[in-house]
């Protein structure tokens, strides 16, 4: 059964949100914390290169078996092989995460690679990336 749910996973990684009393959370409960959603029939996560080391920590615990769903960081002003160097964030975040493939990244500039952006903006080879992310529809169900 898929999970409507995400966990997400910021304070596995900074000292993150106005109620949290307890700081960032440590490696062995991040672990428990995957083992209870496990068990709750949670299997993704949210995640981001920005959320310190959360793609690290997710990684040293081990998401082989989850959908990970992750956000790269603003891309730089000066940028012009939008492709490589999205491969480039898409590539450390695996990395990081310990995994050959993520369900989803995003990016907070959408691009789109068939159509014309602003030249920077253009990816030349979108088959390229499509080799390290699994595409997947994203439609709201009833």
């Amino acid at each position: 059964m898929h999970s409507r749910l995400a966990l997400g996973t910021v304070q596995f990684g900074l000292d993150y949100g106005v109620a949290n009393q307890a700081g960032k959370v440590r490696f062995e409960e991040a672990r428990n914390i995957l083992k209870l959603a496990t068990e709750h029939s949670i299997d993704t996560l949210d995640t981001a290169i920005a959320y310190g080391d959360s793609e690290s920590t997710l990684g040293q615990a081990g998401v082989s078996n989850w959908k990970v769903v992750t956000k790269l960081s603003a891309v730089p002003d000066n940028c012009n092989d939008i492709a490589g160097w999205v491969e480039s964030q898409v590539e450390g975040s695996l990395g990081r995460l310990g995994i050959h493939q993520c369900s989803t990244a995003l990016s907070n500039y959408w691009v789109n690679p068939v159509t014309s952006y602003p030249k920077h903006f253009k990816i030349s080879r979108p088959e390229d990336l499509r080799k390290k992310l699994a595409y997947q529809s994203m439609r709201q169900r009833n």
